[in-house]
């Protein structure tokens, strides 16, 4: 019996389709069946695998199936949610709910909502985009300063000067005897409370007048509860800095304790090893007692050898051999600072 002779199945991925059929035409096959699927990694009309595989063997004639690409899959599509007056983070959440993302940030004047809300979006509430799309905030800045705004304004900022220059004229204007009232504890607490009492008068004058200057509004609102928030913090404040000087004052009042006697200085090294000429040499000094930190001193060390003041290490290449009768010297810190000398003998070979 005659044998069939074989054929190879052409490569035919990525193929436009036009191009896919004249291959099979040309190369002795059958076109089979022509299917459609999504592809988001091969172009529209162009081939995303076929059957049998390209390199297959296959008879004479014999049909290859192929499939074509449509395109990418349709995007799911989302409508848009309505955050008109939140706020930047509250806008954000629901976008990402809604399987959006937050574009754009810009700011402009409105009256209608309040700083920190959403004034316009785009696109709009409702409108109907693919999923993952951006939407554009417009965050309101506030309301548009007028006149009696200003006014208002400049009357904090009279009060704020009127109670701050009126300390620093207070302070200045007994050419230094207030600061040095505050080294005598009776006048301390006197000057002390004075001044907390002050301060506390004035806040407590500038919020009460801000009930009758501005307006009634959510935003005047919150700005009011703010100020209340920063006045008690700041009677707290005040009230513990005052508690611990009267306590510090108080605790003064005990008798001093007398200093302690440092332990007798003394240098515990008791022998120098021996080195060897041409050949590096290091050995630290070592001393108990006396006050921190100490400083280190030498007289006689053979050439070529030199003595950290600070670490008491002494370092170097000795230039020739012998023998030497080093002196050193440690002083410590006290006043009148104390220092011991010890002959140590330092061999080099």
């Amino acid at each position: 019996m005659a044998s069939t002779q074989l054929t190879t199945a052409p490569d035919l991925i990525g193929k436009a389709k036009s191009d896919a059929l004249n291959i099979l035409t040309n190369g002795g096959l059958t076109v089979g069946a022509v299917t459609e699927a999504a592809s988001d990694s091969v172009a529209v009309g162009h081939v995303i695998s076929s059957s049998p595989v390209a390199g297959a063997n296959v008879a004479p004639a014999a049909p290859v199936d192929i499939v074509v690409s449509r395109g990418p899959a349709r995007a799911a599509q989302v409508k848009t949610p309505d955050i008109a007056g939140l706020t930047r983070f509250a806008a954000d959440g629901t976008l990402r709910s809604a399987g959006l993302v937050l574009g754009a940030v810009s700011t402009a004047r409105s009256s209608a909502v309040p700083a920190g809300g959403v004034v316009e979006q785009s696109p709009v509430a409702g409108l109907t985009v693919a999923a993952g799309s951006k939407v554009d905030v417009q965050l309101s800045s506030g309301a548009e300063k007028n006149l009696g705004d200003w006014i208002r304004g400049g009357v904090f900022s009279l009060l704020a000067i009127i109670l701050i220059g009126g300390i620093i004229w207070f302070i200045t204007q007994t050419d230094g005897g207030f600061l040095a009232a505050l080294a005598e504890e009776k006048k301390a607490r006197g000057l002390i409370t004075f001044l907390i009492a002050i301060t506390t008068v004035g806040i407590a004058v500038m919020l009460a007048l801000s009930t009758v200057l501005l307006e009634d509004s959510p935003e005047n609102d919150k700005r009011f509860d703010r100020g209340k928030q920063v006045f008690t913090i700041l009677i707290g404040v005040l009230g513990t800095i005052v508690g611990f000087y009267f306590g510090s004052a108080s605790n003064s009042q005990a008798p001093p304790v007398p200093p302690s006697t440092p332990p007798a200085l003394t240098i515990t090294t008791q022998t120098l090893p021996a080195g060897a000429a041409k050949q590096p040499y290091s050995v630290s000094l070592a001393a108990t007692g006396g006050t921190q930190p100490l400083t280190w001193s030498a007289t006689g060390l053979p050439a070529g050898l030199t003595l950290e003041p600070k670490a008491g290490a002494v370092t170097g290449t000795p230039a020739t051999s012998g023998n030497a009768q080093v002196v050193v010297t440690v002083t410590d810190s006290s006043a009148p600072p104390r220092k011991m000398d010890k002959q140590l003998q330092l061999e080099v070979k």
